[in-house]
């Protein structure tokens, strides 16, 4: 009987706790970014992404293997995806949340380029 009162008891003591925890503060709270504030960090956005389509139809990376010419053509581009952190840190959005908006940009945009390349390079290997 003991145990189950003890036992009881800890549920409860936890579920205070979180209780006190969720009260804090530490909660989420959604952005209050504006449609203008959106569509400049859009636009910047399609500067990147602009960059990258432009640095894929050159000619010299497919001559490499697919995973370093991807490497070269985020680096090229590196400088637009810095603008967006300019961007965003004008309108005031907490550093975290741009640098994780950033960093999935550019896995996004590092799968999407090596994907294409795999693709053109496996095109050419088929018709030689």
């Amino acid at each position: 009987m003991k145990q189950i009162f003890l036992l009881v008891m800890l549920f409860s003591a936890a579920n205070a706790a979180w209780a006190a925890e969720k009260k804090s503060g530490d909660q989420w709270k959604n952005t209050t970014l504006s449609d203008e504030n959106i569509e400049h960090i859009q636009k910047a956005k399609y500067q990147y992404k602009q960059c990258i389509a432009d640095e894929m139809q050159k000619k010299n990376y497919a001559k490499m293997d697919s995973r370093v010419a991807t490497d070269q053509i985020l680096k090229k581009c590196e400088k637009d995806l810095s603008h967006i952190r300019t961007v965003l840190n004008k309108e005031k959005v907490p550093e975290t949340t741009t640098d994780r908006y950033l960093k999935q940009t550019r896995t996004q945009t590092a799968r999407k380029v090596l994907q294409e390349l795999m693709f053109a390079e496996a095109a050419r290997k088929a018709g030689q």
